[in-house]
């Protein structure tokens, strides 16, 4: 497969809430890895290498294909903040792990970063379940969506819950479903 990065510098400064005031070679190298657990899991490995491939063979998309990867472009923007943030928040230098601040500043705590990046995670799964109700509503324009593949088939589901069902839903009555779906979906 061939490697392309479906977002660039300025899509990234753009769209996401990083701006203009960071250095975005730190954060850029945090976009294949996103790129690769999280598009990667929304798509299914067929349609995502297929998706790939056109991109990095310059194959112009269809309608359908443009509309799926800005989609997916902007959960990329949001996971890929949320995999950088820690290495922002905490530097390895050669003196050790350091936080790093500078003059005029004041370093945020860590519960403050992690509620940043809880953030980040959950507007990724927001646009990263938008992708899946798109190849759905057009499942006839996405037919490697369903493919049999060798590596990853495409997530069921695009929210992480905090909420623990030991054993699953079968003991819910259908109140309890119908909350659940109507708050956890």
């Amino acid at each position: 497969m061939a490697k392309a990065i479906i977002i660039d510098y300025n899509y990234l400064k753009t769209y996401s809430p990083l701006g203009n005031y960071i250095d975005i070679d730190e954060i850029y190298p945090f976009v294949e890895n996103s790129q690769d657990i999280y598009t990667q899991d929304v798509l299914g490995s067929p349609l995502y290498v297929d998706l790939i491939d056109k991109l990095y063979n310059g194959v112009t998309y269809s309608t359908y294909e443009m509309e799926l990867v800005d989609i997916c472009s902007k959960a990329l923007c949001y996971f890929t903040c949320y995999m950088a943030l820690p290495h922002l928040y905490l530097k390895m230098r050669n003196a050790g792990v350091i936080k790093q601040a500078s003059e005029g500043t004041q370093t945020s705590d860590l519960s403050e970063m992690k509620y940043l990046r809880e953030e980040m995670k959950n507007l990724g799964e927001f646009w990263n379940t938008r992708a899946v109700n798109y190849i759905c509503a057009n499942t006839t324009e996405f037919p490697l969506y369903d493919a049999a593949s060798d590596d990853m088939y495409p997530a069921t589901r695009q929210y992480d819950s905090d909420i623990y069902l030991e054993d699953g839903l079968k003991d819910l009555t259908y109140e309890e479903l119908r909350f659940l779906k109507k708050y956890l979906s």
